[in-house]
């Protein structure tokens, strides 16, 4: 790679014998962390290919990118931002990540001084990203860093995982198919089955979900053979999975929650979070937990604020992931409390003594953050906020 500062070489020699060793051209150096190499933050297997997560804006040249379900190669500026349909800018969408099948890589474009490639490999039989870096020190060397990050399991299959665990054994409702190219789940706790209007709402919520799924499928091609061929769904089957639990429960109310994925073949996985708070007494639904305040929950969302970004903080693994105007890697802010699901739960001493804040993957950070949950105790503060119908049901002693 060309030298851009222009010394004598007398002055070179100088320099570097007053600056460095001698070193060998390309002295090779480990890296301590993944993110100071090429500016990768994240890597994560996903359905047989590998997203890789960008923390800074990139032009990447790349080769094996998979574009529905298509591999194709081109240059990309990999950005933070999305365009909601007005064409504005919009944070809270991660679009700072490239999808590679295997063997598929990407150069950083536009660099003078350093460069910096990927590749998709695998090592020991794990599926990775092969990461090296050059930089062109001042007296004229190169300096080689290269690292093997393995790839995280993916949030698909993080879901899927714990939706059939103990299928075998377990008492609840589950609905489970699949084929060579339709995957759904839906499972839901047994205690459900004893409220037949509740059961009949996850029922249908369970139909609706196999319906929108084989239509889905209905619309496209069967995938050719070979997942590498250009034209081909390399990314089938198709995935829809809801699991529900419970959070809490006593005499009068059933709290439930829900983590869900859909894969449609046609873009990236999107994720939701919802929750129901079973009235037993009137046989009806809360889908809204702040309704039951008066306040509508707005007094805890400071608290939330502060309770999140030490979560950020804590999978960042470094305090400056947090900047000066409360973002999260520069791109997500505090979501506000409609933007989140929130249920009743407990600390495993009274029912429903606590709130379950649960922010989906890439709203409130990165899509390799998977699901964001914050749990806060219900203060005297926030409990005076019942409203007076709900609070005598929701019984707490404060020490």
């Amino acid at each position: 790679m060309k030298n851009r500062i222009s010394f004598s070489l007398l002055t070179a020699a100088i320099i570097t014998s007053m600056t460095a060793p001698a070193q060998a051209q390309s002295a090779s150096t480990p890296a301590k962390k993944p993110s100071q190499l090429c500016g990768v933050a994240k890597v994560s297997e996903q359905s047989g290919a590998v997203l890789v997560f960008f923390s800074s804006r990139k032009v990447l040249s790349v080769k094996g990118e998979i574009s529905n379900g298509a591999p194709k190669s081109g240059e990309y500026i990999i950005d933070s931002l999305s365009a909601d349909s007005g064409g504005n800018s919009k944070p809270g969408i991660m679009d700072r990540f490239l999808t590679l099948q295997e063997s598929g890589s990407f150069f950083e474009s536009g660099r003078t001084e350093s460069s910096c490639s990927g590749e998709v490999v695998r090592k020991d039989g794990e599926l990775g990203l092969q990461l090296t870096a050059f930089e062109q020190l001042p007296w004229g060397d190169q300096q080689k860093s290269e690292v093997f990050v393995k790839a995280e399991p993916g949030k698909a299959e993080s879901i899927l995982k714990e939706g059939l665990t103990d299928i075998g054994s377990t008492s609840d409702v589950i609905h489970y198919n699949r084929d060579s190219s339709v995957e759904t789940l839906y499972r839901y706790p047994d205690i459900v089955q004893r409220f037949p209007p509740l059961m009949a709402i996850l029922e249908t919520d369970s139909a609706i979900q196999s319906a929108a799924l084989a239509a889905v499928k209905a619309s496209m091609p069967e995938p050719k053979q070979g997942a590498s061929e250009v034209g081909s769904n390399a990314r089938f089957p198709l995935v829809d999975a809801v699991i529900w639990k419970v959070e809490s429960e006593n005499d009068r109310f059933l709290s439930l929650s829900s983590k869900s994925m859909n894969y449609s073949g046609v873009a990236d996985e999107s994720f939701d979070a919802r929750n129901i708070m079973w009235d037993k007494k009137n046989g009806a639904a809360i889908d809204d937990v702040r309704t039951m305040f008066s306040d509508g929950l707005s007094g805890m969302h400071g608290v939330y604020c502060t309770e999140i970004k030490a979560e950020w903080i804590k999978r960042a693994g470094r305090a400056d992931a947090v900047d000066a105007k409360g973002l999260y890697l520069g791109n997500w802010a505090c979501p506000a409390l409609d933007q989140v699901s929130i249920a009743f739960t407990d600390d495993d001493v009274q029912p429903f003594s606590a709130l379950l804040f649960r922010a989906r993957p890439q709203f409130a950070g990165p899509y390799s953050d998977g699901f964001i949950d914050v749990m806060l105790p219900m203060s005297p503060k926030t409990y005076a906020m019942l409203k007076p119908e709900y609070r005598a049901a929701v019984s707490l002693k404060f020490e």
